[in-house]
């Protein structure tokens, strides 16, 4: 099954820490997974992402456009 996942940015913080671990527990139990990011600038997390973790990286600055 495949698992989108979407949040804005991957820098320091609870919300993106929880969406990292969710993201690697669901790929451990043999899901494909693609995580959307608004953007990646100065991101923390995403070298703790498991490397079969699709991301999508929609360079905006804002969810408006």
């Amino acid at each position: 099954m495949r698992v989108d996942l979407f949040i804005n940015s991957l820098r320091g913080g609870g919300a993106e820490r929880v969406c990292t671990t969710i993201a690697n527990g669901l790929v451990e139990q043999g899901h494909d997974v693609r995580l959307i990011v608004l953007n990646l600038k100065n991101a923390v997390y995403d070298n703790d992402l498991d490397k079969k973790v699709r991301i999508i990286n929609l360079q905006k600055k804002h969810a408006r456009g």
